[in-house]
């Protein structure tokens, strides 16, 4: 059923801009440019996002992008409890997808389209070619792969299951140029390291209204390693025995794998919930954490102010006392030597 789905190299030859160029990265900008021909859905999706009202607001020593984009309501407003998600055709299944929606296949598992409501030019989804659940364990060692062939213009992000995942029944990541996001400059700022080996750099950043934490490393083993790490670490610091709640944003530049990732206590803030004028439709995800809030409703979009939106953070985010523990015991581990 995805080869029906893929589209040919001649499709995409007329659109590489550079002559031979058949890096990942070059033919996710060309199959973007002949879905904007092709798929007429996709189409009024990107002329949509190319309209979107943006405008930023100061939040202490950093800035976070609002993005006014109503053709984003069916994914903010997603039902993503088990029971909607079992009564809905899956849309990330080939046999779910629109007649004009074609991609491009990358390794033997996953499957590479465009997002058919774009928040960013060149935003594209990667997803699983099974109807496999959402969730990072077994998947993390291709992902630091995937980001590394389509650098070095695409950061690639997730959604945990939990926090931002409108497909949490199907595996999927997305991926879009880097510069789009606030938080993929800030973070990197100078901040004393937590744990600071020849094989890795972990960060946890003050000062920024959530709470995340900074992986840096050459090395895809140590990573991956530290990476699980802080899974377990967050697993007992939220007694579960699922997912930890998390989101996380990737790229790789000159070398070396720079990851934030942003633990989590909640999905959506109490004013998504609210009623009348004192609901805010506004679910937060990746892209959200990392720095473009997106909006769906004007009204929305108006009035969201730097206190409101420190606000959200601080109540999706993880709490302060969890996330101390998290890093004394990330620093437990690399004194004592405890890998798992």
């Amino acid at each position: 059923m995805w080869a029906k789905k893929t589209v040919h190299t001649r499709d995409l030859t007329p659109y590489i801009t550079r002559d031979h160029d058949q890096s990942l990265s070059s033919r996710l900008a060309a199959l973007y440019e002949q879905q904007k021909r092709s798929w007429p859905q996709f189409r009024r999706g990107h002329e949509a996002m190319k309209k979107a009202q943006v405008r930023t607001i100061q939040l202490g020593g950093c800035w976070v992008r609002c993005q006014y984009t109503p053709h984003r309501i069916t994914s903010v407003s997603a039902r993503v409890d088990p029971r909607s998600i079992a009564r809905r055709s899956c849309f990330l299944c080939p046999e779910n997808l629109y007649p004009r929606e074609k991609g491009l296949p990358y390794g033997e598992d996953y499957f590479i389209l465009c997002n058919v409501s774009p928040i960013f030019d060149f935003h594209v989804v990667i997803t699983h070619q099974d109807h496999v659940p959402q969730q990072i364990e077994g998947h993390f060692d291709t992902v630091l792969e995937l980001v590394r062939d389509i650098s070095p213009h695409f950061v690639l992000i997730y959604n945990g299951p939990r926090c931002g995942a409108s497909a949490p029944d199907h595996l999927h990541f997305q991926a879009f140029p880097a510069q789009n996001l606030p938080l993929e400059s800030q973070a990197w700022a100078v901040h004393p390291h937590i744990i600071e080996t020849d094989q890795i750099l972990i960060g946890a950043p003050s000062g920024f209204s959530r709470r995340f934490l900074t992986f840096e490393s050459d090395r895809s083993e140590a990573l991956s390693l530290w990476f699980h790490q802080s899974l377990v670490a967050l697993a007992e610091t939220e007694a579960s025995v699922r997912e930890p709640m998390i989101n996380f944003v990737m790229e790789y530049q000159e070398g070396r794998w720079r990851m934030v990732l942003f633990p989590r206590r909640k999905h959506r803030p109490r004013c998504y919930h609210r009623r009348g004028d004192q609901q805010m439709l506004i679910s937060p995800g990746a892209i959200d954490m990392a720095g473009v809030f997106v909006i769906p409703r004007k009204k929305d979009y108006e009035r969201l102010d730097a206190a409101t939106l420190h606000h959200i953070y601080q109540e999706v985010t993880t709490p302060e006392d969890r996330f101390s523990r998290l890093v004394e015991k990330l620093r437990e581990i690399n004194e004592t030597g405890a890998y798992r």
